[in-house]
């Protein structure tokens, strides 16, 4: 809607029903009833109504009518940016309750379930119903992860699920990175039983924005995020992972694994910074193809520093990057990039191990990257060779057609 005028409100629609509230409220942002209006942008006075009915609003005057209108943008900007925030530490200065109402910055809730039901209550009428994309906000104390979590879309009852630092993409955002921190406390009971401390399934997509993600002192042996499912979204944007110890019992692991086809995985100025993965190895990004179609990885503007890693049995490293590239799968690097110190101990690839499908369409391409002082360091011991690829390590099975 486009240069529309109203002598008196609502430049360009007026509304009137008891239940404008919950209408605004369906969905995300006010999805069902904006348009092409932008929040923050457009004028508030293009989108306006009042909530009673058309007999009781012809019984009203002027002055009685704007005292009672309001804003449509204010139904459903609640909470601001559409988003419930989450604090749960006995430290901060606001401390996060579950109850209802709870969802500002100034007035988070305390876990995640909690909001996960509270945003479809308040959305759709029901703690069970489904909505279109929820997102969580990370309290600017800091959110400690107690024991792992599993998103999928029908115990989430979402497609779209969004973490984030406090007000992201408001007008009060706060500085900086949100902090979430995994408390294993050195007890593997912790983990048994689960595949990743964020794990999703069902083809859920997650999405998360500016958090420094930390451990304490224990050694985890399951990834930090695991992607279960086929059909699956992650992205990755501002994250870092610091001071990271993974040491996996069985098979090797990654900090960030994703194992099933037809998934994109989008990484954007994420850091990785002084990993050091143990025992059965593994990689920051672990990237396997178990199925027959592609998985798309995008990696741009991030850092992979001092990271030092075992790679598995049959030789295979690659500290900061592992990707079966299979079924017309791609990988592309690019804005800068970098490699440093990315070290695999008594394999092959120093900082990337690329397993490719020669027989199907496949695409690696770096356009923007540097990497350095990275190795691959000889197992003296080994019956098979190692030590070779001190930065990348490219090797497939099929026959590579060039022409292809």
């Amino acid at each position: 809607m486009y240069n529309n005028t109203a002598g008196k409100a609502g430049q360009s629609m007026y509304l009137i029903m008891t239940k404008v509230a919950e209408w605004c409220r369906l969905g995300i942002a006010g999805e069902y009833v904006k348009g092409n209006y932008s929040d923050g942008i457009s004028n508030q006075n293009e989108l306006q109504g009042i909530p009673i009915t058309y007999t009781a609003f012809t019984q009203l005057s002027s002055t009685q009518i704007n005292q009672q209108q309001k804003y449509l943008e204010d139904y459903w900007n609640i909470p601001k940016g559409s988003i419930w925030h989450v604090s749960n530490r006995n430290i901060a200065l606001i401390k996060g309750n579950d109850q209802s109402g709870c969802a500002e910055y100034n007035n988070p809730c305390k876990t995640i379930d909690y909001v996960l039901s509270q945003i479809s209550q308040l959305k759709e009428g029901s703690i069970t119903a489904y909505t279109s994309e929820k997102r969580i906000g990370i309290s600017q104390y800091g959110y400690d992860l107690q024991s792992p979590m599993q998103f999928s879309r029908i115990s989430s009852h979402t497609n779209i699920l969004k973490i984030m630092k406090q007000l992201y993409g408001t007008d009060q955002v706060m500085n900086g990175q949100a902090e979430m921190k995994i408390l294993k406390n050195n007890d593997n009971n912790n983990e048994n039983g689960k595949l990743g401390w964020i794990q999703t399934a069902e083809g859920i997509e997650l999405r998360l924005y500016y958090i420094n993600i930390i451990m304490d002192d224990s050694q985890l042996s399951i990834p930090i995020i695991y992607i279960q499912d086929s059909n699956s979204i992650l992205e990755l944007n501002s994250i870092t992972f610091t001071g990271i110890t993974l040491s996996p019992s069985i098979e090797p692991k990654g900090i960030i694994q994703i194992n099933y086809d037809n998934s994109q995985f989008i990484a954007q100025s994420c850091i990785f910074e002084n990993i050091n993965i143990e025992e059965q190895g593994g990689n920051a990004i672990r990237i396997l193809n178990s199925g027959s179609y592609p998985i798309s990885a995008t990696i741009k503007g991030c850092q992979f520093n001092n990271i030092s890693c075992i790679g598995d049995s049959n030789g295979r490293g690659g500290s900061a990057i592992y990707m079966e590239n299979k079924h017309g799968s791609k990988l592309l690097i690019d804005d800068q990039c970098q490699f440093y110190q990315c070290i695999v101990d008594k394999r092959n690839g120093g900082a990337i191990y690329i397993d490719i499908d020669f027989d199907s369409e496949f695409e690696f391409k770096i356009n923007d990257a540097t990497i350095q002082n990275c190795q691959a360091i000889t197992n003296t011991s080994s019956t098979f060779p190692t030590g070779y690829g001190g930065g990348i390590f490219l090797t497939g099975s099929g026959n590579y057609d060039p022409q292809r």
